[in-house]
């Protein structure tokens, strides 16, 4: 199952990916969007490559079908690799492990300079390959990050202001 959003920021490309090149940033975001145990495990950055790992818990409000699948809490580990061509754009490919659930997050995102600002474009790939409930579980899934994507994006905007 697909998930894609596009979110304009007010501020430069470089601005943005400077911000998205920071650990602390990624910290503060996840635990704003109700996170907790935030951890960065890795971080690298030389010029506009940027790779991290960052551990954290995040909350599942599932109904109780899917909640025997994936819990009421559940650990993540996000995996990051960007790079791009400053001033212009920069891309990235991630991996999303919930740990000790079938579910498996891949994605990618698009950060490209639009006129003043930037856009963000992110798309997600969720798959849950448990027959009968998978489909319901990347539903869930899909629900959640959209949640969660928008939540980011406010948190973003308002960090820049």
């Amino acid at each position: 199952m697909k998930v894609k959003a596009s979110h304009k920021y007010n501020a430069s490309v470089d601005t943005v990916f400077a911000l998205f090149s920071q650990p602390d940033f990624y910290v503060d975001k996840f635990e704003a969007v109700g996170g907790r145990n935030v951890e960065v495990l890795e971080f690298q950055a030389e010029g506009p490559a940027v790779r991290f790992t960052i551990k954290r818990e995040m909350p599942a409000s599932a109904p109780a079908m899917i909640k025997t699948i994936i819990g009421e809490w559940n650990t993540l580990i996000q995996k990051e690799d960007w790079g791009g061509d400053p001033g212009e754009e920069y891309w990235n490919e991630f991996d999303i492990e919930a740990r000790g659930t079938p579910v498996t997050i891949k994605g990618s995102m698009m950060l490209r300079a639009d006129g003043e600002g930037c856009v963000n474009d992110v798309e997600l790939d969720i798959n849950c390959p448990i027959p009968f409930l998978g489909r319901s579980v990347e539903q869930f899934v899909a629900e959640d990050s959209e949640t969660s994507l928008a939540k980011e994006f406010e948190f973003i905007t308002a960090r820049l202001s």
